[in-house]
């Protein structure tokens, strides 16, 4: 059975994940490319993702108009229609340094997939400047 109260992750995979996103920001036209279902998704590549049972851990910068911007997803490996709870969620952003609190992030849930299940999916600026977001982007996470 899932444990979602407890999270035990290894702070030398958090820097792995860290040391990648920060050497390797995706570029705004991959990201489009992969929006249309082109490439390989990046929770495929073991560079930027790791397990902390019974969670699956991606972690990207990628170079939005606004910047670079730091994207977590999190999602329960056994369970495909359930999100990690949100007390786990804030531990998670935490770990990987966001700045800014839960409610604050842009947010959307990815629908299951074949190959994946939900995900919870959170960005923010690397300098936590909310500000620089577009209000109708902000309100996209809430409809």
């Amino acid at each position: 059975m899932t444990d979602q109260n407890s999270l035990i992750i290894n702070p030398d995979e958090v820097q792995r994940l860290k040391d990648n996103a920060k050497w390797n920001p995706i570029p705004l036209a991959t990201l489009a490319w992969l929006a249309k279902g082109f490439g390989v998704a990046y929770g495929d590549k073991d560079d930027f993702s790791m397990i902390a049972d019974p969670f699956m851990i991606v972690f990207t910068h990628e170079i939005q108009k606004i910047g670079i911007c730091r994207h977590l997803s999190i999602s329960i490996i056994d369970q495909s229609n359930k999100i990690p709870e949100p007390h786990i969620v804030k531990q998670v952003l935490k770990i990987f340094g966001f700045i800014n609190n839960l409610e604050d992030l842009i947010i959307w849930v990815e629908e299951p997939k074949i190959k994946y299940n939900m995900a919870i999916n959170l960005i923010e600026p690397l300098d936590g400047d909310m500000s620089k977001i577009n209000t109708n982007i902000k309100n996209r996470r809430t409809k």
